[in-house]
């Protein structure tokens, strides 16, 4: 049925409230822990993919032919275990784990694709908003791509109090 291919655990087609259970629509992951980048999150920074070399005579030479938008070291720093492992999921399929089962490396029930884009925001002084808003004229990106090679996690801090950080390398954009 459409209700099963969709993940939802409620008949869709016979109710108007909504509806919740473990087979809940996929791809939303909440850290219930805010962001954290190296650059300034409202904006996209611009790079290239120059690559240079010097001559023996000491001339520089360079060639570039493409350009992206970028941040570096994406991280939510006190993630709790039940937003990061599945087997400690408080909700069935609401842990990292899941996410990238689901949305990054085709394992799992989803409507993207491998390694797909996908919108990331940040806490702007309680205000919710896009990772690069300010992007585009206002209208912000369409979306980052993230390579998410494991779902591997790192004690938060020292003295450990049962949370961890998740840390993405890099996320970029069309740019």
């Amino acid at each position: 049925m459409l209700r099963d291919l969709l993940g939802f655990a409620g008949n869709i087609s016979a109710v108007s409230s909504a509806q919740t259970g473990t087979l809940q629509a996929r791809g939303l992951w909440f850290p219930d822990c805010p962001a954290r980048l190296e650059g300034h999150p409202r904006m996209a920074p611009r790079v290239s993919d120059l690559v240079t070399t010097t001559s023996p005579t000491g001339d520089m030479i360079g060639a570039v032919s493409n350009f992206m938008r970028r941040h570096r070291r994406l991280t939510y720093s006190h993630v709790p275990e039940a937003r990061y492992r599945e087997l400690a999921a408080a909700t069935t399929n609401a842990s990292w784990e899941k996410f990238l089962d689901d949305t990054q490396y085709g394992q799992g029930l989803s409507w993207f694709d491998v390694a797909s884009k996908y919108q990331i925001y940040w806490d702007d002084a309680g205000t919710e908003r896009p990772i690069g808003i300010d992007f585009n004229a206002g209208a912000g990106v369409s979306g980052w791509f993230a390579k998410i090679e494991t779902a591997e996690a790192r004690q938060a801090a020292e003295g450990w109090v049962g949370y961890w950080g998740i840390e993405i390398p890099e996320i970029t954009t069309s740019g």
